[in-house]
């Protein structure tokens, strides 16, 4: 009697923190739409903090830029050279907390964590040259993100305004009501861009892996996140 051959099964791909970090699941990874109600009060504390940290070494990297441009004076030349040292020294060190503190953003946020767990192993780079521009655009994503949230705090207290004189419907509460709801869809977006580019910093990003990798077990350890 002839037998059967049976390939071995197939073992799934390997992912971004694999074989033990995260846990595994055979169903396909699926993304709950970013929404403005409040339910992202964690994550926007961890990005408040990595904003912080990034604004810091935006200006460090002005200064140098500006330090480097006296070098060329001979008249500034030598406390420009001393200067840039210290600069270059203090960018080290905020460059690793930028580091950090994105690694927590990651790790703190549930559907980031999901996602950049999902990344396939095979798939993911380093690649320094493009870390400085997806940071540069987390910046200006902060930027607007703070300018539109200001914007529904004042929408809503003039909505307030013309409820209380006013109880019927008009035109300018209207208005100003579907003003309201374009700029939640506006934030809920910018949210969405915002994941997307973490996730992509983390695909090409060998450092910022390690630091999410060793911010989980850290959590972990301290019986934070299961």
């Amino acid at each position: 009697m002839a037998h059967l051959h049976q390939s071995p099964p197939q073992q799934p791909p390997t992912t971004f923190l694999t074989p033990s970090n995260v846990p595994s699941s055979s169903a396909p990874a699926t993304y709950s739409p970013v929404d403005d109600d409040g339910s992202n009060a964690l994550e926007d504390l961890f990005f408040d903090r990595f904003n912080g940290v990034n604004e810091q070494v935006d200006t460090l990297e002005t200064q140098l830029a500006d330090f480097v441009r006296m070098l060329s004076m001979s008249s500034a030349a030598g406390a420009a050279a001393s200067r840039i040292q210290v600069t270059r020294q203090n960018l080290q060190v905020m460059y690793d907390e930028r580091e950090q503190a994105l690694a927590k953003v990651v790790v703190h946020s549930p559907l980031l964590l999901q996602r950049t767990s999902a990344l396939l192993a095979a798939n993911l780079q380093n690649m320094p040259e493009l870390w400085a521009r997806a940071y540069q655009k987390l910046k200006l994503m902060a930027t607007h993100l703070k300018s539109a949230q200001d914007n529904l705090v004042t929408l809503q207290f003039h909505v307030t305004e013309l409820e209380s004189l006013d109880k019927s419907p008009n035109d300018k509460l209207c208005t100003l009501q579907q003003t309201i709801q374009n700029t939640h869809q506006y934030v809920a977006n910018l949210r969405r861009n915002r994941q997307d580019e973490c996730v992509a910093l983390v695909s090409f990003s060998a450092p910022l892996r390690v630091r999410v990798a060793d911010e989980l077990n850290e959590q972990r350890r301290k019986g934070l996140l299961s």
